[in-house]
């Protein structure tokens, strides 16, 4: 955490009970995570007021800027006294703009607007960079990510974190991938292990460095749930061959102490994919193992990178490298995106949810052509002089006539505007068009979605705007709703230099929870762009499996869903292979080893065609506007071949992608609900128009995560 580079000024805090300020001391503020945060991301804010505790009890507000540079203020926090005196607020805010400003507002019923501008933290993270957290004394994970970044094309801020105290759900956001060395986990906080759990479960990606440390993990909850194994005791490790050819670098050995390394051994079957194994006597140690956890993936090794002899060995940088998913194969056809307006596959998503249909855009105010506005005006000059001029100048008898046309051609010009203006009013309720992805994962029985909806206003208004999880399906947890805009630099992007001069620029906040956002402005004909996420629970017998891997790489069992309609489309996702389900009802079970075998998950993915003299696939589209395309392409980024085949990276729709999942022991059932009712609700209110009829941009979309055990040998 960092303080902010100005320092706060006082802030009036609102008196318990009696309806008066208090002035207290300047409050200090930290932000992100060791002092960095990522510009579009969730951060983690704390406010502090270290010299007064009178104030406990109260709430603020604090408000951060979005893309347009105007204010979003967050829900009433409480301010809440600290060991050592003084009082703080904690909040999880989303930058908008590079610069992070911050706005604390002390009357919780007041509008952002009625602040003051306290300071500005430093320049966060691009929006468009990758983001590695690094806890440990690790220095060789810097020139590991530059190779990564190197064979990806991505360029990617790696953040050395440290224990950053207390943490809301979303404090890790802006991490892809954490790297955790095992020593440094008995230092850090409850808070601290439980973000970084919740990151990896809800779609992150943990790489655990734990040999010798593993014995520390093993005691604490919920860090023993990273590990493959129930921890049983350490062994001597003196065969490094499978250390050398993981990393595929040699000399490891001539390092090793002569009582070799300490590394762990569990007891019971080994959870994931084994990546390598080495043999010590009776017995077989794994030491590289992937898999999954919740929606997201660990990967760990068992040796400490971070103590000797790996420090002065030279391959230190390569295993990483590799335990960093690097040296993907041969990839598909190469290709960068030619349409240069869409930095990702988010921003193409915001493209396509505003391709409203003809009947939506009959409610946008119709454009008058600048050539027209341009050309009135023009003649209107004209019509003054020389023509109003030349008439009055003719007129030297009759000076009073100069009394008649200036008024006159006021007059008419004013008429002709008010003519081309009412050409252009379209209905004033305005549109909208909504999109939603839902995956639940059988063995954790939880569940995540992700839901965006784009709104065309026909006239000028503010906007209400909640989501709300439907309670039949899930039991729901924390939602979060927001603005959604484009990465990177370009016009309106979250990293542009300036904001985007918005035509409805006015201050705006959520209600008494980040699911509400209230008085959102939006102009007329323009458009408005909000998205969704939601974490809940389900019912561990919502969905049943059977699924096991034969010997030949295929799937066999059954699997059968209670959801309360059918899904249709149905298709089953696991290592390479794509199977074909068709429709599955309700209560009805199917057999996967039943009907035409799978074909390739990438053939199916890029829509791969045979050619002459090869399979090629069918380019990516960057300016297409099939929203459900777009998001099958998010969903599976990597397993259809990355920027290699769509040109583009995935931005903030990376989250989406659970291609590491078919790599390890899941299978994921992809289908269509029948009828297609969204499980995110989403509320849009006007204020002078009323309800905004939402339409489906696309049918909702269910992902269900499913283990996958293997087959017993004979």
């Amino acid at each position: 955490m960092i303080r902010l580079s100005a320092a706060v000024a006082a802030v009036a805090v609102l008196a318990a009970g009696a309806g008066t300020t208090h002035a207290a001391p300047g409050p200090d503020a930290s932000v992100g995570v060791s002092g960095e945060w990522q510009a579009g991301a969730w951060t983690p804010l704390e406010i502090r007021w270290p010299d007064d505790a009178s104030a406990a009890g109260n709430t603020i507000r604090v408000a951060v800027q979005d893309p347009d540079g105007q204010f979003v203020a967050s829900p009433p926090l409480p301010l809440q006294e600290v060991a050592g005196g003084g009082v703080r607020a904690v909040a999880s805010v989303r930058f908008g703009r590079p610069d992070g400003r911050v706005r604390i507002v002390s009357d919780p019923g007041s509008r952002p607007g009625g602040g003051v501008v306290r300071g500005g933290a430093r320049a966060g993270i691009p929006s468009t960079s990758r983001v590695a957290l690094v806890f440990g004394d690790l220095p060789q994970a810097v020139r590991a990510m530059r190779l990564v970044d190197r064979e990806r094309g991505s360029t990617t801020q790696v953040v050395a974190a440290a224990d950053a105290g207390v943490r809301e759900a979303t404090s890790f956001d802006m991490a892809d991938v954490i790297v955790l060395c095992g020593a440094a986990v008995p230092a850090l906080s409850e808070a601290v292990v439980r973000g970084i759990d919740e990151r990896v479960r809800s779609g992150g990606r943990l790489v655990l460095l734990a040999g010798a440390s593993a014995a520390g993990i093993a005691s604490r909850v919920p860090a023993a749930s990273w590990l493959p194994g129930v921890y049983e005791r350490m062994v001597p490790l003196r065969r490094v061959g499978a250390i050398e050819t993981f990393a595929r670098v040699t000399g490891l050995a001539e390092l090793l102490p002569s009582e070799g390394l300490a590394a762990p051994r569990f007891a019971g079957p080994i959870a994931g994919s084994v990546d390598a194994a080495a043999s010590e006597g009776s017995f077989t140690l794994p030491l590289a193992v992937r898999r999954a956890h919740g929606f997201g993936t660990v990967t760990w090794i068992g040796v400490d990178l971070d103590r000797e002899p790996f420090r002065e060995w030279a391959g230190t940088e390569a295993l990483l490298f590799t335990a960093l998913e690097g040296r993907r194969g041969e990839s598909t056809d190469v290709r960068d995106s030619s349409d240069r307006a869409v930095v990702d596959l988010a921003a193409q998503l915001r493209g396509a949810l505003e391709s409203f249909s003809a009947r939506d855009r009959e409610a946008r105010p119709r454009v008058i052509p600048f050539e027209v506005v341009a050309g009135v005006g023009l003649l209107y000059v004209l019509a003054l002089y020389p023509f109003d001029w030349w008439v009055a100048s003719r007129s030297a008898a009759r000076p009073w006539l100069a009394w008649l046309t200036l008024p006159g051609l006021a007059i008419a010009f004013t008429a002709v505007a008010a003519w081309l203006a009412s050409g252009r009013v379209g209905t004033a309720t305005g549109s909208g068009t909504a999109a939603e992805v839902v995956d639940i994962d059988v063995e954790s029985a939880a569940a995540r979605g992700s839901s965006w909806v784009a709104v065309l206003s026909g006239d000028n208004d503010r906007l209400d705007v909640a989501a709300d999880v439907a309670p039949a399906i899930v039991a729901a947890g924390p939602t979060t709703v927001s603005w959604f805009a484009d990465a990177g630099r370009g016009f309106g992007g979250i990293d542009a230099a300036v904001a985007h001069p918005s035509l409805a620029a006015a201050d705006y906040g959520y209600g008494d929870s980040l699911a509400e956002l209230r008085g959102v402005p939006v102009a007329a004909g323009a458009t408005r762009l909000f998205e969704a996420r939601w974490s809940g629970t389900v019912d561990r017998g919502l969905v049943e499996s059977t699924l096991r891997g034969t010997s030949q790489g295929t799937l066999a069992g059954s699997i059968v869903h209670r959801l309360p309609f059918s899904l249709e489309r149905c298709r089953l996702l696991h290592a390479g292979w794509l199977y074909e389900l068709g429709t599955l009802r309700a209560g009805e079970a199917h057999d996967c080893s039943a009907g035409r075998g799978p074909r390739s998950l990438a053939s199916a993915l890029t829509r791969r065609r045979a050619g002459a003299d090869r399979d090629a696939a069918v380019g990516w589209d960057a300016s297409g506007r099939d929203v459900a395309r777009i998001l099958e392409l998010a969903g599976f980024y990597a397993a259809a071949g990355g920027r290699d085949y769509a040109g583009l990276p995935a931005g903030r729709l990376s989250r989406l992608d659970l291609s590491p999942l078919l790599t390890v022991d899941r299978a994921v059932l992809i289908g269509e609900p029948v009828p297609a009712a969204p499980t995110a609700s989403w509320t849009v209110t006007a204020v002078t128009a009323g309800a905004i009829p939402l339409d489906p941009a696309s049918p909702p979309l269910f992902r269900i995560v499913l283990p996958v055990t293997a087959e017993a040998v004979p």
